[in-house]
């Protein structure tokens, strides 16, 4: 997550699951290379920024996480950066990703995201900008549906209306709707 969520997430958690044991890995004094290592497994979540992980990928990719969420993950957008460089050799058995912006200048930045989640299921840069042209909007209502198509399936979207209502878990319906372009 962006650095300015970490200790913020962290709150989060003391206050909603007081009982997780969270480590954050962030700042000049955090776990490093092996001995980062030997602690990993005393922790349920670790809580880290996009530039940590770029600065300590080297044993971070070591790890073999459960889950891998990144949150405000429009920060992996540009497909040559080394933030989305970085998340892709982290190894879990599951990855997920957050954002209010999927899309925020070019199709590019959801091929970067699909490509965290599920590699190879937009094909190649070239492929998905060659077929979609993932530079610029789309305006064939053909192209569109056939894009919908293969992501809607990986995609769950809070409206801002159920938000609005006062619509939350605690009611017991699923907030989480499909979205429904």
């Amino acid at each position: 997550m962006p650095t300015s969520l970490v200790h913020n997430c962290s709150d989060e958690l003391r206050k909603f699951a007081p009982g997780l044991s969270v480590y954050l890995h962030t700042g000049a004094n955090r776990y490093r290379g092996n001995c980062f290592l030997q602690e990993f497994s005393r922790f349920q979540i670790i809580l880290t920024s996009y530039g940590t992980v770029r600065q300590d990928i080297d044993f971070l990719q070591q790890c073999r996480f459960l889950y891998v969420v990144l949150d405000e993950s429009q920060n992996i957008k540009n497909h040559s950066s080394q933030p989305f460089y970085s998340v892709k050799l982290l190894r879990s058995y599951h990855k997920l990703t957050l954002t209010g912006t999927p899309i925020e200048n070019s199709l590019s930045d959801l091929w970067a995201q699909m490509e965290f989640l599920n590699p190879g299921i937009l094909g190649t840069l070239d492929e998905f900008q060659g077929r979609f042209r993932g530079n610029d909007l789309i305006n064939d209502e053909e192209e569109t549906h056939a894009l919908l198509n293969i992501v809607s399936p990986f995609i769950l979207r809070r409206t801002k209306e159920r938000v609005a209502d006062g619509i939350a878990a605690a009611d017991g319906r699923d907030h989480l709707l499909r979205d429904e372009h």
